[in-house]
């Protein structure tokens, strides 16, 4: 009897322990997954101050903006200067490029032409001190979606070194920044791929260090060669520039 007890007292024991062990190992694995979730808000909050920074630069630095523009029937891009845009009709896609003060690209967008008239999207890319892509925007503006006469759409996403999405922000709103419900909403799909860097952004659309000048009397008159870094930017190119960043 004595020794039944006995081993009854080791397995309650032995219970005991592991049961313990096993909370130790629990505790121990939720601040292991607690740490790490602190470690990745900090780096969203890290990646949110430099895209503000970004914003805050292409503001204040007119003169870094280079706007090309693709047009139907065109291969090459042409540079728009002084606010010389081709019509509307004749375009297929505006970019606008920002270049830091060391002529790093640093922001680009992508403005798709809606020929109908009643959408307008951007794609906005922001690259770090190594040209990788960490936050992307698409913002889009449509007509007719039921919920509101113009919603304004944004989702805004944060990645990695990797291109791993690591966190995501979205915002849907109406006239007068009126919140909406996107399930009564019928909002447009526009399909995009994200590039995971500046290189691959600049050869995807075929961006050159130079590229011709858009001149109204085009293609009668060749137009003439430039830098796209050059320093001639009409200042009102930074109105152009707040519909990407806004």
């Amino acid at each position: 009897m004595k020794k039944v007890f006995s081993v009854l007292i080791c397995i309650i024991t032995v219970f005991a322990t592991s049961c313990k062990n096993n909370q130790k190992e629990t505790n121990a694995t939720n601040a292991y997954v607690s740490d790490e979730t602190v470690q990745k808000i900090d780096t969203i909050e890290i990646l949110k101050q430099r895209k503000i920074e970004i914003d805050t630069f292409i503001s204040q630095n007119p003169k870094n903006i280079t706007v090309l523009v693709k047009l139907i029937d065109q291969s090459n891009l042409f540079k728009v200067e002084n606010e010389n845009f081709p019509e509307p009709y004749d375009i297929e896609t505006t970019f606008n490029i920002i270049k830091d003060n060391t002529g790093k690209i640093i922001y680009a967008c992508e403005i798709p032409q809606s020929q109908s008239g009643d959408w307008f999207v951007v794609l906005n890319y922001y690259f770090d001190d190594n040209g990788k892509t960490f936050a992307f925007e698409k913002q889009t503006n449509s007509f007719g979606s039921m919920c509101a006469e113009i919603t304004y759409e944004t989702i805004t996403e944060y990645f990695d070194d990797n291109l791993k999405s690591i966190g995501n922000e979205y915002k849907l709103v109406g006239d007068k920044n009126k919140k909406l419900n996107k399930k009564d909403c019928d909002l447009m799909d526009y399909e995009y791929k994200v590039l995971s860097n500046a290189d691959s952004f600049v050869k995807t659309n075929k961006i050159k260090n130079t590229h011709k000048v858009y001149t109204q009397n085009f293609p009668e008159i060749e137009p003439k060669e430039t830098q796209t870094n050059s320093k001639e930017v009409n200042i009102h190119i930074k109105n152009y520039i707040s519909a990407c960043i806004e």
